[in-house]
């Protein structure tokens, strides 16, 4: 993912030009990090994004005076110094001992095609746990590793499988599987758990889909009818492949999904207008 691709970004509540921008510093120490869709100029569920921020703060036993408030307001300025419409920008917080530094930023935007919708992506399986799953830490080694092996395999997507050779989540999304009339994910413990994730667990009993939250193995999954994806750029994205084993796209509870979720962006967006 490119970093810094606007003009401008916030460094510690100070606009600066991204000619100054060095992208090393970004992986020295530990740090924590949200990214924001933004949709006619409107930071996307940007509440549920600085909650999680907060959580992944202080799952790493951290403390910021971060306001969400104050952080909004960086966020709609940095919005509208690029002239943002549509794309995603990034909220870094890094750590050393004793201080932290505050990064917003916009990035590189990659979203699926029409086609991607229509057919669906190919995805592998990827042998790999995160060390803190429930915190959004950067893990820069890890993030290339996958990147090349998706290069090589031609996917879209890794899924991540543990020791236990039981299913938990996306290298950059979360996973959904569907079984008959049956939508099965990972439990909140072993995943990252995605805004737009919450949204469709929401989602399924409001529209009074069964839902069971558990591990499925990697044998399992190759029964299972559907697979779908969710994140932050794709939104709800259907798997046609994992490794050999092939899926339904058009499912019906994925089309009511998207179909549900998409009305739910609408919404926000309208509610928030222009900022």
């Amino acid at each position: 993912m490119g970093e810094c691709t606007g003009r401008f970004y916030f460094y510690n509540g100070e606009l600066k030009n991204c000619s100054g921008f060095v992208t090393s510093e970004l992986f020295e120490g530990e740090s924590v990090y949200e990214v924001i869709r933004v949709i006619g100029m409107v930071p996307l569920f940007f509440e549920d994004h600085f909650n999680r921020l907060e959580n992944s703060v202080m799952m790493i036993g951290r403390k910021t005076g971060i306001s969400s408030s104050g952080l909004l307001d960086m966020v709609r300025q940095l919005i509208l110094k690029n002239d943002l419409e549509n794309g995603n920008l990034k909220i870094l917080i890094s750590f050393t001992d004793y201080s932290y530094e505050v990064y917003i930023f916009l990035v590189e935007s990659q979203y699926p095609d029409s086609e991607m919708y229509y057919k669906g992506v190919p995805a592998i399986l990827y042998y790999a746990e995160r060390r803190n799953p429930t915190a959004k830490i950067f893990n820069h080694r890890l993030r290339l590793s996958i990147y090349e092996r998706l290069i090589m395999e031609g996917a879209y997507e890794a899924l991540l499988v543990n020791r236990n050779r039981f299913i938990t989540e996306g290298s950059r999304s979360n996973i959904f599987i569907v079984f008959n009339d049956t939508v099965v994910t990972a439990p909140d413990e072993f995943v990252l758990s995605g805004i737009t994730r919450q949204y469709i667990l929401n989602m399924c009993t409001n529209l009074h889909i069964n839902l069971e939250l558990r591990l499925v193995s990697t044998e399992e999954v190759q029964k299972a009818d559907a697979v779908f994806l969710t994140g932050t750029s794709p939104h709800i994205l259907g798997i046609n492949r994992i490794d050999d084993v092939r899926f339904k796209v058009d499912h019906p509870i994925t089309l009511r999904l998207s179909e549900a979720y998409r009305e739910k962006v609408s919404e926000y967006i309208r509610e928030r207008g222009m900022v």
